[in-house]
């Protein structure tokens, strides 16, 4: 890999590229990597830009049928229905997967609609092949396989057609309706998918819209000048098996950022009797706590809350991170820190110092309400934090605080109704309408990976 002032740029944040490698490599191992390698790309000819189609619901169910054919599966399952606006439809990432509501614009529009048609059908391949039925990051996975089928086309102008908003110079999903991944990570995924099949300047780039194709290019440049993949024609007729040990540890402590984010998604999510020795993952995960890249040092600290008691050496690490620069971190590791719930003499001052942060008011109480009643004394600082929080009306930290004060007072009604008569007269009425509403919040969380649909939001 290339490295130096003059090193070509990832075209996307370490764990976006990291997550569409993985995903890429696992659709390879589900359907073969002759499927992507031998597949007809589509393009916007009038193979599949119909004439004799009029935008009627009944086109759009022959249309259907037709992409079904195109990708080998059974469309008979999926329902339409069909609303009058897009609001009205809401986002496919919500959606009940086999209920397809289309917009009459959608409906008028052929290329868009081949996209979300397409989408609808992966979801159900995916669903009928038994795979990813309980990951979270299903939906994300649902836009990647019609792009892996020769689709990609459709996929990404439909993403940029529908909107993107600037952050930095990635770029960032707006307003989406027909998917859940944004247009960067599309077109990263294509400059994959052209890799793969050694096309250095594929024909069909120039069916795509400007933006589309410059992405595309500049996935393409930065993929043969440094080879930095973890999907590659190589790897892709790997059996579908976790990587051996030591080859793991090597892959967290290499240069590739993604790979290494990769490899923590992997090691967390091992089951703890394949995890063959920890006493050589630890340390590495701990000089992986001052890393320059800020995403490597918050999935070290998510990574580490994974291992459990053989994380306790890495604690004061964990906890020198709640003064990281960056928030992101400071989340992982306030998180890390009530996942373990380890030493509470310890480690709970400081989770009660993060409260002072606004930004860390959430994770720390839930971090606080993992230690249960050994944390009771400190059931005035929740408090103190919950007044705030109603004072304020934060929705989510009110439900974390109360879910604290709940899980670590010996007595949680009574120390509630202290809270409120701590009110003012006039937002007491507030408070309690606030209170009344209350749900509850989970005090665990997934592996790693699990987190990035989350993060990205």
């Amino acid at each position: 890999m290339l490295s130096g002032l003059f090193s070509p740029k990832p075209p996307l944040p370490v764990r976006e590229k990291a997550w569409t490698e993985v995903r890429m490599g696992w659709l390879a191992r589900q359907f073969g990597i002759n499927r992507l390698r031998d597949a007809e790309v589509v393009l916007h000819d009038d193979r599949w830009l119909r004439e004799d189609y009029a935008g009627t619901a009944g086109d759009a169910r022959r249309f259907l049928d037709h992409l079904a054919g195109f990708m080998q599966t059974d469309p008979s399952s999926i329902q339409f229905k069909v609303g009058e606006d897009e609001g009205e439809c809401g986002d496919a990432c919500q959606r009940q997967p086999g209920v397809l509501c289309l917009s009459e614009g959608q409906l008028a529009d052929l290329p868009r609609l081949a996209a979300v048609l397409s989408r609808e059908l992966a979801v159900q391949m995916l669903a009928n092949h038994g795979l990813l039925q309980s990951d979270r990051d299903a939906e994300w996975v649902a836009d990647l396989l019609p792009l892996y089928l020769g689709l990609g086309v459709f996929t990404a102008n439909a993403a940029l057609s529908e909107g993107t908003e600037a952050q930095g110079r990635h770029g960032r999903c707006a307003t989406r309706r027909h998917g859940c991944l944004n247009p960067c990570m599309i077109g990263y995924a294509l400059a994959l998918f052209a890799w793969v099949r050694d096309e250095r300047s594929p024909e069909w780039g120039k069916f795509l819209l400007p933006e589309a194709a410059d992405m595309l290019a500049s996935g393409l440049r930065y993929l043969h000048a440094t080879k930095d993949s973890l999907l590659s024609l190589e790897t892709s007729y790997s059996a579908d098996r976790p990587t051996p040990w030591c080859a793991l540890l090597e892959q967290i402590e290499g240069n590739s950022l993604s790979a290494c984010v990769a490899g923590l998604w992997e090691l967390a999510q091992r089951p703890r009797d394949a995890r063959e020795d920890l006493g050589q993952a630890v340390p590495l995960l701990q000089r992986r706590l001052s890393d320059r890249s800020a995403a490597i040092r918050a999935e070290a600290a998510r990574c580490l809350a994974a291992l459990g008691p053989a994380t306790e050496p890495a604690l004061d690490d964990l906890i020198q991170c709640l003064d990281d620069t960056d928030g992101e971190v400071r989340v992982a590791v306030v998180y890390a820190l009530g996942r373990l719930a380890m030493q509470p003499e310890t480690v709970l001052p400081h989770l009660l110092e993060a409260l002072d942060d606004r930004a860390l008011v959430r994770p720390a109480a839930v971090a606080i309400a993992a230690y249960g009643p050994p944390a009771g004394s400190e059931v005035p600082k929740l408090a103190a934090a919950l007044l705030q929080a109603l004072a304020e009306t934060e929705y989510d930290n009110v439900d974390a605080l109360v879910c604290a004060v709940e899980a670590t007072a010996a007595d949680p009604a009574a120390e509630l109704r202290r809270v409120l008569d701590d009110c003012d007269a006039e937002s007491r009425p507030q408070a309690e309408q606030i209170l009344a509403h209350c749900h509850p919040v989970s005090t665990g969380a997934g592996a790693p990976g699990a987190w990035f649909g989350e993060w990205r939001q």
